[in-house]
């Protein structure tokens, strides 16, 4: 006979504690089930990430999590959840796995990724008996759906992210942890010694790809959608401050990812079949870009100067590429629409026989 409740549901503190949770994680956008502890004891809830248009009553997608739930009554001095023999499964589980402590008496949730605690002191790290959670899960849920959509969609952008625990602050480099732009903009440019390349830039073709669908998909929540077109300030003098530069920030980097389809389409051994990729990054960028510009009640041109008055991406190790984000920018800035900028940046790595460029192109970027 298979149960409903995790291992400590006997009790009724483990009860309450696993429906708290799942409440949570509904006011979210979080649909959950109680994962059946025959089959697996190193989680108790599988998630799935709701995305809403804004026209529908929400769309339950393949972009999935696991909680591992620990109740712990009124006792505020034990805010961890025990590790026990799951340090193995936490580390190399396919679904990111969240661990979270909750409160049953004032229904307060903490929270942490499992993998990411652990990974964070490798040294101590077969020596851990319990992961610490310091992060309310409303805190935490933009970095939790961030994680659960890019595990499905990117893999790669996932383990750059899941690199830094669901309580790490890092203010040098404007990291807003409630906004999902902002933690994509900072794993995009926080650098990580020891690493080959600079934070979340795509190294091949496919991870440009997948970058894009990533933030497609991100980018049709409505929620999502909000919060980046509310980060941007109101004002110049705000742009000094974390979370007001954000949203700009990930537009930096989202012009900079493109940058990268130039020089990696020379991997690809059908160029033709690769601009069906380049072809979706067109659609989405002059979407978010004129979303931006309507939502900052300024120009292209203005947009595109407060962007380069920030700050310039550093161009990753190892590249040598003709036009970059900059570029695109001062063509932007300059007053050029945007895709006509595009195409110039692109262009200079695509020969006469193979250009990427047609008669649709144009009116391809006029349907966002």
């Amino acid at each position: 006979m298979i149960s409903h409740f995790p291992k400590d549901a006997n009790s009724s503190t483990g009860v309450s504690g696993v429906s708290i949770l799942r409440d949570k994680l509904q006011s979210h956008d979080v649909v959950s089930f109680v994962w059946p502890q025959e089959v697996d004891r190193g989680i108790d809830l599988v998630a799935f990430a709701v995305s809403k248009d804004g026209t529908n009553d929400g769309v339950h997608t393949a972009f999935l999590g696991a909680f591992q739930c620990k109740a712990s009554g009124n006792d505020q001095k034990k805010r961890t959840v025990p590790v026990d023999q799951h340090h193995g499964y936490w580390s190399s589980a396919t679904p990111p796995v969240f661990v979270a402590n909750v409160d049953t008496s004032t229904k307060e949730v903490l929270v942490e990724d499992a993998q990411s605690f652990l990974a964070a002191d490798k040294t101590a790290a077969k020596n851990q008996t319990s992961v610490r959670t310091t992060v309310t899960l409303e805190d935490a849920m933009p970095d939790i759906r961030l994680r659960m959509y890019a595990q499905a969609l990117a893999p790669w952008a996932s383990r750059h992210l899941r690199s830094r625990t669901l309580a790490h602050r890092d203010s040098s480099n404007g990291l807003d942890p409630k906004s999902t732009w902002s933690l994509i903009a900072y794993a995009g440019t926080a650098f990580r010694p020891g690493e080959p390349s600079d934070g979340m830039t795509p190294g091949n073709w496919y991870e440009c790809s997948q970058y894009f669908t990533l933030i497609d998909s991100l980018y049709h929540d409505q929620k999502c959608r909000d919060q980046l077109l509310a980060g941007f300030p109101s004002n110049k003098a705000a742009e000094s401050q974390h979370e007001g530069a954000s949203s700009f920030k990930f537009l930096l980097h989202l012009l900079d990812v493109y940058t990268a389809f130039g020089e990696l389409h020379m991997s690809m051994p059908d160029r033709e079949a690769a601009k069906i990729d380049l072809d979706r990054a067109v659609l989405i960028i002059p979407r978010i870009w004129n979303d931006s510009v309507d939502s900052t009640l300024c120009s292209s041109s203005k947009l595109a100067s407060r962007i380069l008055s920030i700050g310039k991406l550093k161009r990753a190790r190892g590249r040598n590429r003709p036009r970059d984000v900059n570029y695109l920018l001062t063509a932007l800035a300059d007053g050029q629409p945007m895709e006509d900028a595009l195409r110039q940046l692109i262009e200079p790595w695509w020969d006469a026989g193979h250009s990427f460029v047609d008669p649709n192109w144009s009116s391809s970027c006029s349907q966002v």
